[in-house]
């Protein structure tokens, strides 16, 4: 079962994902014209944190879209083969949490992101 500490990583790994396919040569130029608009919109870590800890409802709308299709652009790199031995590292390591289509729709409609996200450097309140 997947903890919501790592699933707030896999998505600060997304980002880093992005940004390393990106700039690496061995992802083809399609790919990664599609990665720098997902990075123009991907949630920063700090805006994820401030939402949640802030007691922010679901996950907005605009944040749900681009998390979900930055996880189409991971799958399909893994299932291509794409990038270079460090993308690909990366890319195994953000997967292993990296929410699905549904867990992020389910984030969407929740009440509050507590239970599925939690900052990776915050005292956890919750007993």
């Amino acid at each position: 079962m997947t903890m919501p500490l790592e699933r707030m990583r896999a998505l600060r790994w997304g980002a880093e994902l992005l940004a390393l396919m990106s700039s690496d040569d061995t992802v083809p130029e399609s790919m990664r014209a599609r990665v720098d608009l997902l990075l123009q919109a991907y949630p920063a870590s700090s805006a994820l944190e401030v939402w949640i800890i802030s007691g922010g409802g679901g996950l907005p709308t605009a944040w749900a879209a681009v998390i979900a299709a930055a996880g189409e652009v991971f799958t399909e790199l893994r299932f291509e083969g794409h990038g270079s031995v460090e993308t690909r590292q990366a890319l195994r390591y953000t997967l292993r949490h990296f929410p699905d289509a549904l867990a992020v729709g389910a984030m969407e409609v929740c009440p509050t992101l507590r239970e599925w996200l939690w900052p990776e450097h915050v005292e956890d309140g919750r007993s």
